[in-house]
């Protein structure tokens, strides 16, 4: 028996039921690795609604308030919208925080000199934005367009000494290219990366800190769109490119997730993973789940 063709046979049946969604895991966790699979660390999920679904998760802290910022899909549309939800709050419902005539996703959210900024994925205008909290969370203005002309996805950001070291990955060409913004001025110019070992893949994430050194996710797309992780060490990142090396990869098999309490979804389908960020010690990753809204009626 072809296990391939017998699993691509059972998703295109399903799709003709219930389609895909996405959810947001968060945990809370002290221990310094690029990516901790103890089970007693487990994921508490955000499900999505029946018409609402969170993708590309990004955590915040401020004033000791935890943040999820995320994609917001209506599940009748194909464009994204931005959201937040502050888990102090107590009940878990995102509010949709930046709105435009595109599609707005991975809003990778950044603190500089005392500002908050943001950079969505904004390919469908072929653009890199950037953008500036005006009152924090929920009031953000563009700042500045930083790159045009280019169909740039999932960025990753890693500010130091006065600039943004940006690296995306272009639709067209499928490589990953790198960015420097100049913060005072918000120019932005193109760099090759002379060390040439980099991870060539989509981000899953941008760049953390841990005490042990940098990291961050990328994601594998053989294939299919964001099927899981690759977790990479950083070694450098200056204008003289990104050395990384690829530690592991995470699959959804290796994710603990608390029980879904029930009637929010807790007969749905888990199966991929493809994103994963960090600040502190507050994790942040999101799910594919197949809603089987009839078996939870």
């Amino acid at each position: 028996m072809d296990i391939v063709k017998v699993k691509k046979t059972v998703v295109k049946a399903m799709s003709k039921i219930v389609t895909p969604a996405y959810a947001v895991g968060y945990r809370y966790n002290a221990e310094d690795t690029a990516f901790s699979l103890h089970k007693e660390l487990a994921y508490s999920v955000i499900m999505p609604t029946a018409s609402l679904w969170y993708a590309d998760p990004f955590p915040f802290i401020c004033e000791q308030k935890h943040y999820i910022f995320a994609e917001l899909m209506k599940s009748k549309q194909k464009k994204g919208t931005i959201g937040v939800v502050c888990l102090e709050d107590g009940d878990e419902l995102f509010r949709e925080i930046l709105s435009e005539p595109f599609h707005l996703s991975f809003p990778n959210v950044f603190s500089y000199g005392g500002h908050v900024y943001m950079i969505p994925e904004s390919s469908e205008v072929r653009q890199i934005r950037l953008y500036k909290a005006e009152q924090f969370p929920y009031r953000w203005k563009l700042e500045q367009v930083l790159v045009e002309r280019i169909a740039a996805v999932d960025t990753a950001v890693w500010a130091e000494d006065g600039k943004l070291l940006l690296e995306t990955h272009d639709l067209e060409t499928k490589q990953n290219r790198f960015f420097v913004c100049d913060m005072e001025s918000l120019s932005t110019k193109e760099f090759a990366s002379k060390e040439n070992r980099f991870v060539n893949r989509r981000p899953g994430g941008s760049f953390a800190q841990y005490r042990s050194g940098v990291y961050h996710a990328l994601q594998n797309c053989d294939g299919a769109y964001g099927k899981w992780l690759h977790m990479a060490k950083v070694e450098r990142f200056t204008e003289d490119g990104l050395a990384e090396q690829e530690l592991c990869t995470v699959k959804l098999r290796d994710i603990s997730r608390k029980k879904t309490p029930k009637g929010q979804g807790e007969k749905a389908i888990f199966d991929r993973i493809h994103t994963f960020n960090r600040t502190d010690d507050f994790e942040v990753i999101d799910f594919r789940v197949w809603r089987l809204e009839f078996l939870n009626r």
